[in-house]
């Protein structure tokens, strides 16, 4: 488990309070979880493949950072 915790800079806090104000998520990913009064997120474990929102080709990711 992960804990993410922002730094204290206020206007990194301004920008996340305004952003959780205006988008409103349905659910979060069941691999986080996310305290809103705390401004603290956890990594629970890796997400599974089909929770990507992304069409990711794993092949053309690993080439890439092969030729590196």
């Amino acid at each position: 488990m992960i804990l993410l915790v922002l730094n204290q800079n206020q206007h990194q806090k301004n920008i996340i309070e305004n952003n959780l104000k205006t988008v409103n998520f349905i659910d979060p990913p069941t691999h986080l979880t996310f305290d809103k009064s705390k401004l603290e997120g956890t990594v629970k474990n890796y997400c599974d493949r089909s929770e990507l929102l992304l069409d990711l080709n794993e092949l053309l990711v690993i080439e890439y950072y092969s030729r590196r």
